[in-house]
């Protein structure tokens, strides 16, 4: 897909793209994946000025009231049939009305152009169920919430998918992954390249992307094995503190039921 526009971005790997700042959307001090965020290795956004000023334009128009008519106006100039939000940036964190308003243009655009699809990653939980306890989604956007993985209990999964939002999560396990362009080692590694539309397609199983970049993979690692670590402690005090209440004949019922969740959380 070839086209120059002033606002879309054509990123080689997921192909039409509209994106804001990171620092615009508060992605970087508010988002649970910050410190492994793909992005942190992304050369056009260090170097590249057209780009970052691309971005600060998307920001101003996406939460104002002509980004409808600009960016229908652009798919259709460019001839383009599937877009990606936010491949850099998000839904703006710490700011639930500016977000919304975010939020419901991309809607309110969906609605303009039913024949194209478009797809959104996300990791604003608050806005995105702010505004769908309110609102259906267009059925030509599908929203991938984007959570750790041990966030995905069976119940915070049926709540998501009755309203239609797909599950995803970043992992370092290959086998895991069910990705095929982040694990691929193609030269040409772009989704289009794969022939794989399952971003643009809701489904109630989750999506599982593969960590990537050196640093990243890095940064994962230590930070989920840290996790792990102070989960580990808490459930042996927990067995520690049974232990005791029933040396002393004290009712342990709560404390093996509190103990029963966070082993199945976790």
């Amino acid at each position: 897909m070839n086209f120059k526009s002033k606002w879309i971005s054509n990123n080689s790997k997921v192909g039409a793209s509209f994106d804001q700042n990171r620092h615009d959307s508060n992605c970087i001090n508010s988002c649970h994946a910050a410190s492994y965020c793909y992005i942190n290795d992304n050369i056009q956004d260090k170097i590249n000025p057209g780009y970052n000023a691309k971005m600060k334009r998307n920001f101003k128009l996406i939460s104002g009231p002509n980004f409808v008519k600009v960016i229908k106006k652009e798919i259709l100039t460019n001839n383009i049939h599937s877009m990606r939000f936010f491949s850099n940036g998000d839904l703006i964190f710490n700011d639930l009305e500016k977000s919304k308003t975010q939020l419901l243009n991309i809607f309110n655009l969906c609605d303009e152009l039913p024949k194209r699809e478009f797809w959104i990653i996300s990791r604003n939980m608050n806005t995105l169920f702010s505004v769908l306890y309110a609102r259906k989604k267009p059925e030509n956007l599908n929203i991938i919430l984007s959570v750790p993985e041990k966030a995905i209990t069976p119940g915070f999964k049926n709540q998501c998918h009755l309203l239609k939002v797909q599950l995803s999560f970043i992992t370092d396990n290959v086998k895991l992954t069910n990705c095929v362009a982040s694990k691929s080692k193609r030269k040409i590694n772009s989704c289009a390249a794969h022939g794989c539309d399952l971003c643009l397609k809701y489904d109630k199983k989750p999506r599982i992307f593969l960590i990537h970049g050196k640093n990243n993979i890095h940064k994962f690692k230590a930070l989920k094995n840290s996790k792990d670590a102070i989960i580990k402690q808490r459930q042996q005090n927990k067995i520690i503190r049974i232990q005791s209440r029933l040396n002393q004949d004290k009712p342990i019922n709560a404390d093996i039921e509190n103990l029963r969740i966070d082993l199945e959380e976790n």
